[in-house]
């Protein structure tokens, strides 16, 4: 039972194994954050124990505390606990760029309306609302102008009138 002198310096296959069990892929930041948050436990381990007895402890006590963290369970609470952390941290980023985006979103709102006024206000454009419009006032003219005169009322009754005065 060889004592370890320091926390990195173990048997390569135990601190592999701890990265195998937690990290799926180099792109897992999950797993790769709960392999920080087991090499943090470790230390934790080695800081504690070498204030409790003096000395680094012995190589069956490492293993003792490697296969006790590596267990399904806490596998599964250090990625819980690594995905809270990712989770808090993005909340954090989107909390803080929230005005930002909310401003940007208001901002391409009135562009976007401004550019519709723009396009709607163009001269070329009211031609044809005129031409109609110029139409359907005609229009009216001339049936306001032709009921009255149906009615023998209005101007057209009276011109009438006045034109069969001249006459006489």
């Amino acid at each position: 039972m060889s004592p370890v002198t320091e926390i990195g310096e173990r048997a390569p296959s135990e601190n592999n194994r701890a990265y195998e069990q937690l990290v799926s892929g180099d792109d897992d930041l999950i797993g790769l954050i709960a392999y920080a948050l087991y090499k943090k436990d470790k230390r934790d381990f080695f800081i504690s124990w070498q204030e409790q007895h003096g000395g680094p402890p012995q190589s069956d006590h490492v293993r003792a505390f490697t296969a006790s963290v590596l267990t399904l369970g806490q596998q599964l609470r250090y990625r819980t606990a690594a995905r809270d952390m990712i989770d808090a941290y993005a909340k954090t980023v989107a909390d803080a760029e929230k005005p930002l985006i909310e401003r940007g979103a208001v901002t391409e709102r009135f562009e976007q309306a401004a550019r519709k006024v723009e396009e709607s206000i163009r001269w070329y454009r009211q031609i044809p609302a005129g031409i109609v419009a110029g139409i359907v006032f005609a229009v009216v003219v001339v049936a306001v102008v032709a009921v009255l005169g149906y009615a023998d009322v209005g101007p057209v009754a009276k011109l009438q009138g006045g034109l069969s005065e001249l006459a006489r």
